[in-house]
């Protein structure tokens, strides 16, 4: 069916597009080329305004292996038509079904994010490439919110894929329907393949796009344009929620842990978008002892969700600890007044937090995303640097003459004791006197030295190894 528009009126939509969501096409354009109509169409788009325009064009296709000769086929395609117009292709081949069984993650969500890290390599790798652009259309969109909403989604969900995403990800092609990206491809004679699973129904996204927006057309024949101006509208209500939230995080200072009266107080809306927000944040710090990619970390869904906001309506009225259990590994939990995420008791098993000697310079306790730096006194532009990058810090000072051995960290184990400020405190009396959460306490690192403890973050330095006039000084940071 052609279209109600012709050529020019397609590359004016486009145009539109890019100028209405500032859409940055600049130095360098890092095109994500499937072999498609949308990815091909949007090709020949770029191409011809590289060539008046002089800005540096170059694409790139990733071979998931998930439809074996077709995949290749694909590759083939890709390279054979970059050639012809003199464009440079980056090509990287992933196994996706087998990494997919691998990580236990689903087929679409590992091929998600194994493009967007190709595309990151690419740009990091390339200075003169800005932004990565994806032939996503108003259909792709359409498709998108009515999954989302068919599964229940919120506002986030129902703002469908975002015309510009984190600076560097544009879709100049998102005002386009397919029928117009077909026609276009046919009035400029541009080459391009199909997915043989496209026509799959058993796929849902198939089935919405070959069997539930055709009937839509019955109620209005531009269904893509109106979800589209929904989008619009949800997205700017999304993004004031975002950013009251971010606000919110910002002034009580919260990372993955926040005091639950001040969490009580917030409304749903903000509120759920904090707690996904510290989840992030917590899967992103253990992202070297377990979650596997700090870029995508695993999403909550709406039953975590739900599950998280009557945890901390069940909080103030329970004795003890309360905990669920959430993806990437991690635990939500309310203890002692306090709401915080932490790691699941599985990531202990293969933490690399255990007894180690420390070294001079920086020493990462493992999957808890916490560090130790020891310096000498004569380092102070390391000191400088330590205090401008670092918000949460504790700064001691030793009298490193007095220091038996090596100094090396552990866990804390039972019976634990040290002397500091004229008498020997048991640690596990002072973890209760200071209210610190069972689950935290396993994370914090016991600096010790042959004669035993040294100190614990949070509490004084052992008597004898005070700093004392004349002494050689060894000034330790707590990062976390």
């Amino acid at each position: 069916m052609k279209p109600n528009c012709s050529i020019d009126q397609i590359e004016e939509k486009i145009e539109q597009a890019i100028s209405s969501h500032k859409m940055e096409i600049r130095g360098g354009v890092l095109l994500a080329l499937s072999g498609g109509a949308d990815s091909c169409a949007l090709l020949y788009y770029l191409h011809k305004r590289a060539e008046t325009e002089g800005f540096y064009l170059s694409a790139a296709h990733l071979n998931h292996k998930i439809r074996g000769e077709e995949a290749d086929r694909d590759q083939r395609f890709c390279e054979e038509i970059c050639t012809e117009l003199s464009i440079p292709l980056y090509c990287r081949v992933v196994d996706i079904p087998a990494l997919s069984a691998k990580t236990g993650r689903g087929i679409e969500e590992v091929a998600r994010s194994e493009r967007y890290r190709f595309f990151d390599d690419i740009l990091a790798e390339n200075k003169n490439l800005v932004c990565v652009a994806t032939a996503h259309t108003a259909s792709d969109n359409a498709e998108t919110v009515l999954f989302n909403l068919v599964r229940g989604s919120g506002t986030r969900g129902l703002s469908g894929i975002p015309p510009v995403r984190d600076r560097k990800i544009i879709r100049p092609l998102i005002n386009l329907t397919r029928e117009e990206i077909l026609f276009y491809c046919r009035a400029n004679n541009i080459r391009f393949i199909n997915d043989s699973t496209n026509l799959d129904t058993h796929y849902t996204r198939n089935y919405i796009r070959s069997e539930i927006i055709p009937r839509l057309t019955r109620i209005n024949p531009y269904p893509e344009r109106a979800i589209a101006r929904t989008c619009a509208a949800a997205r700017q209500d999304n993004e004031f929620i975002e950013e009251y939230a971010a606000d919110f995080m910002q002034k009580h200072g919260i990372q993955t842990e926040a005091a639950i009266e001040s969490l009580a107080a917030l409304h749903p809306a903000p509120l759920t978008r904090v707690l996904v927000k510290m989840h992030e944040k917590a899967c992103q710090s253990l992202s070297s002892g377990g979650w596997a990619d700090a870029n995508s970390p695993p999403s909550l869904e709406q039953k975590h969700i739900t599950a998280l906001l009557d945890l901390l309506k069940l909080a103030p009225d329970s004795c003890g600890m309360r905990r669920i259990s959430l993806p990437g590994g991690i635990f939500a939990l309310c203890e002692r007044g306090l709401f915080f995420f932490a790691p699941d008791e599985r990531f202990f098993e293969k933490d690399q937090f255990q007894p180690f000697y420390l070294e001079f310079g920086r020493n990462d306790l493992g999957s808890s995303g916490a560090a130790l730096y020891l310096i000498r006194q004569d380092h102070p532009e390391i000191k400088k640097e330590i205090e401008n990058i670092y918000k949460l810090f504790i700064h001691i000072i030793l009298n490193f003459d007095r220091i038996n051995g090596k100094l090396f960290v552990r866990r804390r184990k039972n019976g634990d004791s040290y002397r500091f400020g004229g008498r020997t405190r048991k640690l596990k009396k002072l973890f209760n006197d200071a209210k610190i959460p069972l689950a935290k306490r396993d994370n914090l690192p016991v600096l010790c030295d042959e004669s035993g403890i040294v100190w614990v973050p949070g509490f004084g330095v052992r008597d004898d190894c005070t700093i004392q006039d004349g002494c050689e000084q060894l000034h330790i940071y707590y990062v976390c």
